[in-house]
C-alpha cells in the first residue's frame, strides 16, 4: 500500500500465544492490505498477571501506514483469532527519542545557612527529691 494523504501512521502492539500468534497477526495485517514499515523484534515476556490463563506471551510492535477503515477492519477480525491475547493500535506514535545524557553544572550551588527557630529548654534548679511517704501525706491532705 502506498502512503498518500488518506493513510496515517499507526503502531500496532500485540500480545500473542507463541510464534503461531505472531504469524496470525502478520497474516491479518497483510490480508487487510497493510504493509509493515518498521518491525521490532518479537520477544517472549512474563506477564504481570495471567491473561486467558497464560503467564507468558510473545510481545511485539510494528509501525504501519494504513487508512482508518482498514484499522477498524483489523479490530473486528482480531476477536476471531484465539492466539491473539491483546492488541493495541496507536495513531501517530511518538518517534523514538535519544536517551537523556546528564551534563554536570559548571559550579556547584552554594548551601544556604540553616536557621533554626527551635531553642533548647533552659534548665532550672533541680527539684527536690520527694519520697513516697511524703507524696502519700500530701494526697491525704488534699483528699480531706
Amino acid at each position: 500500500m502506498d502512503t498518500d494523504q488518506t493513510t496515517t501512521e499507526y503502531e500496532i502492539s500485540f500480545l500473542v500465544k507463541g510464534q503461531e500468534g505472531v504469524a496470525s497477526v502478520r497474516t491479518l495485517i497483510q490480508n487487510a492490505g497493510i504493509t509493515i514499515d518498521q518491525e521490532q523484534e518479537v520477544r517472549e515476556m512474563r506477564l504481570a498477571y495471567p491473561i486467558q490463563k497464560e503467564t507468558s506471551a510473545m510481545f511485539g510492535f510494528w509501525r504501519v501506514h494504513a487508512t482508518h477503515e482498514t484499522i477498524q477492519k483489523i479490530h473486528t477480525e482480531v476477536k476471531l483469532i484465539p492466539e491473539i491475547m491483546r492488541i493495541m493500535v496507536v495513531k501517530n506514535p511518538p518517534s523514538v527519542r535519544q536517551p537523556y545524557q546528564y551534563t554536570p553544572q559548571a559550579a556547584p550551588r552554594e548551601k544556604r545557612p540553616v536557621v533554626s527557630s527551635w531553642q533548647a529548654p533552659v534548665q532550672t534548679t533541680n527539684p527536690e527529691v520527694v519520697t513516697n511517704k511524703e507524696l502519700e501525706k500530701k494526697l491525704e491532705e488534699i483528699l480531706q
